[in-house]
């Protein structure tokens, strides 16, 4: 939940007036936030597929499509409500593209250049999210060594991407190729809990983020340098209490709605209402991920559950 808020705040910054608190979350970086959640991704996809790799994709399907789905409908909104050219009140950002883009995105297929639909530009790193969970059956077969060199030279691709252009498809899978080693480091980090050299994957971030933002986004360095310490700190931490496991959990699952609404929640506000009220903004992109997550995530999975059981 915090890095989606990260990434909330970071765009957020394009409508509202931030006050402190927001500001400081916005100075983290919205694209260090996100590979660290990569990060997680890759973690807990290979905890997926390991354990119970028979029915995966289902499984995956019914997690992702149905919430995408409708915050894709969503992001169709503000272009129905004023069409494309509208300014954002900062930086000087306006409302590109068209509705036309939507039949693109009937599945998220920005990894493969499919046109932006720019009300809801952070569907591309769910781009790379899909493509990564598609080999995940066949990464699991594989030898360490192997999915370590893949790791390595997606790594030294990063830092050799031009800054402005980190999270553009250039070219079909260009994103994957930019952004996967963070996925990688999870995968590997699951495997490879206990071993020493394992143990620099979770600050892989912060090395990569030193190397190519130093001068940029400091905060979001530190972000990074944080998490590193956290992830590999939890082996030594007693046990979580069994109390807070269903909050961590509720946590995690709303953050999937929450960072897919939030940008096209702020444009239809913006345009309906023209507010410069970052807690307006904030309370609204919460509670529509919520709602969400009750009406649309929660049924999908226990459809999925009800008809696995069904199966076997």
């Amino acid at each position: 939940m915090f890095l989606a808020i990260v990434v909330v705040c970071n765009h957020m910054s394009i409508f509202a007036k931030m006050p402190r608190p927001y500001e400081f979350l916005h100075s983290l970086s919205g694209v260090d936030a996100v590979l660290l959640f990569l990060f997680i991704s890759g973690y807990s996809i290979a905890h997926s597929v390991t354990k119970e790799a028979n029915g995966f994709y289902r499984r995956r399907f019914w997690r992702l499509m149905p919430v995408y789905w409708v915050c894709m409908l969503v992001s169709v909104v503000p272009y129905w409500m004023h069409g494309a050219g509208i300014h954002a009140p900062h930086f000087g950002i306006k409302l590109l593209g068209s509705a036309r883009a939507f039949p693109w995105h009937l599945v998220p297929l920005d990894a493969f250049r499919a046109p932006p639909l720019w009300s809801n530009p952070a569907t591309w790193s769910l781009g790379v999210e899909v493509v990564l969970y598609a080999m995940a059956p066949w990464l699991r077969r594989w030898r360490t060594p192997w999915v370590l060199a893949v790791m390595v030279a997606s790594a030294v691709w990063y830092v050799k991407t031009p800054l402005v252009d980190a999270h553009h498809c250039v070219f079909p899978l260009d994103t994957v190729l930019k952004f996967g080693w963070a996925w990688l480091a999870g995968f590997l980090y699951y495997r490879h809990p206990r071993a020493p050299w394992a143990q620099m994957l979770p600050f892989l971030a912060w090395f990569e983020v030193t190397r190519y933002t130093l001068f940029h986004q400091p905060h979001g360095i530190t972000m990074c340098l944080v998490f590193g310490i956290v992830i590999v700190a939890l082996r030594y931490l007693p046990a979580v209490p069994t109390k807070t496991v269903p909050v961590l959990h509720w946590l995690g699952d709303v953050s999937y709605p929450l960072y897919l609404i939030h940008m096209p929640l702020m444009w239809i506000i913006w345009i309906a209402g023209r507010t410069l009220s970052a807690n307006v903004y904030f309370a609204a992109t919460i509670a529509a991920a919520v709602v969400i997550y009750h009406t649309v995530d929660l049924p999908a999975r226990a459809l999925v559950r009800k008809q696995m059981q069904k199966s076997r």
